[in-house]
């Protein structure tokens, strides 16, 4: 059938079975666009979105504690480092917690903030090669990035997401790991 309605009191089990037929449909047809975040990556050991972003930090902390490029006297150095060093205890508790039932992510928005004060505090020197120290930092880390497992091709998420009738992704992923499964396909 096209269409499988539901009683609005319909139980759990009956919408998790409508659910299901609406999913098969969608592969059937081949409508389906999958979405694919770090977690996939992360299986061939690069970092997660919160990994990347606690090496950011340490880098920061790292720079401000460098006596070679001190902060403009005008600048409150103790507050930024305060603000990175609960950034990082937040990243810290995340991992501590993973795998358990009080596990929970840290949202990209409240990432991607904690990247911008990074970057901030590098601003704050009112210097080019400071903002360059920022730069050189992101892109040191993701050069770091690279693949740390290889998995049996069995296990590598990548193909075995291409063994679905799926030919249409979307990634914010920043390696080129769907791309190598592609082509192995």
């Amino acid at each position: 059938p096209d269409r499988m309605e539901l009683p609005p009191w319909a139980d759990h089990d009956e919408w998790q079975e409508r659910r299901r037929a609406m999913l098969a449909r969608a592969l059937n047809l081949r409508t389906v666009v999958a979405f694919l975040g770090s977690g996939c990556s992360a299986a061939l050991g690069y970092p997660t979105w919160e990994d990347l972003t606690g090496r950011i930090i340490d880098g920061t902390l790292g720079a401000l504690s460098s006596p070679q490029q001190p902060l403009d006297t005008d600048q409150k150095p103790n507050s930024d480092l305060d603000t990175l060093q609960r950034f990082k205890d937040v990243i810290e508790e995340a991992k501590a917690r993973e795998g358990t039932e009080k596990s929970k992510r840290i949202d990209a928005d409240r990432l991607t903030y904690m990247l911008g004060v990074c970057q901030k505090v590098f601003k704050k020197r009112n210097t080019q090669e400071a903002e360059n120290e920022y730069l050189k930092l992101l892109q040191d880390k993701f050069q770091e990035a690279t693949p740390t497992r290889f998995p049996e091709p069995g296990e590598n998420p990548y193909l075995r997401i291409l063994k679905l009738p799926l030919r249409r992704f979307i990634t914010t992923n920043f390696d080129i790991e769907i791309e190598k499964a592609l082509r192995k396909e």
